[in-house]
């Protein structure tokens, strides 16, 4: 995972404005911070975690990652193209940070693992605090200077983080894959 993220800070950026500096940061010192937090919830848990506290959080963990490798790319494929205009199809039709969105269950889901519901619950509420506070708010404001009135439109038919329950069962099953065309993509 941190190998992931470091990767995706020097390539997939969507400004392309990660200096060495944020990518030290969010590949050492943020995920050191997770690392240290959920190792002392194991270790204050006092209690082996259940086998369903195991395998759910290893299931939810994998299937978040796997989504989130996959929007990632599906930026980075659209970046390479040049072609212009904004990334409105696949991932990017379900909510206009597919990557932050899976994101959010990456911690989360390693501390429900360790048995540590009080940490599991501080990190789904610091993955979306990140997400409208800080990444998603200069995201948005960068998009809106680039893109003008095509992203004020997208995002008028695009939810911010949180897709549609609808349009999250279609991710998971797998039934966006493949999408390229900029028509009508929203699922139904």
């Amino acid at each position: 995972y941190f190998l992931k993220v470091f990767f995706w800070s020097w390539t997939y950026s969507h400004s392309n404005t990660v200096g060495v500096g944020s990518a030290i940061f969010v590949a050492l010192g943020y995920h050191l911070f997770v690392v240290l937090s959920i190792c002392l919830a194991a270790y204050q848990a006092n209690r082996m975690p259940t086998t369903w506290e195991i395998a759910n959080g290893a299931a939810v963990f994998c299937i978040a990652l796997l989504h989130e490798t996959l929007a990632d790319r599906e930026l980075a494929d659209f970046k390479k193209r040049k072609t212009g205009g904004l990334l409105q199809y696949g991932y990017h039709s379900i909510c206009r940070h597919p990557n932050y969105f899976f994101n959010t269950f990456s911690f989360p889901c390693i501390a429900l693992m360790s048995g540590s519901y009080p940490v599991f619950a501080l990190w789904v509420f610091v993955q979306v605090f990140w997400a409208h506070a800080q990444s998603g708010v200069a995201l948005e404001t960068y998009m809106a200077s680039k893109y003008g009135a095509e992203w004020e439109s997208y995002c008028k038919s695009v939810p911010f983080f949180f897709p549609k329950f609808g349009d999250l069962i279609n991710v998971l099953i797998f039934k966006h894959v493949g999408v390229k065309s900029t028509e009508s993509t929203k699922m139904n």
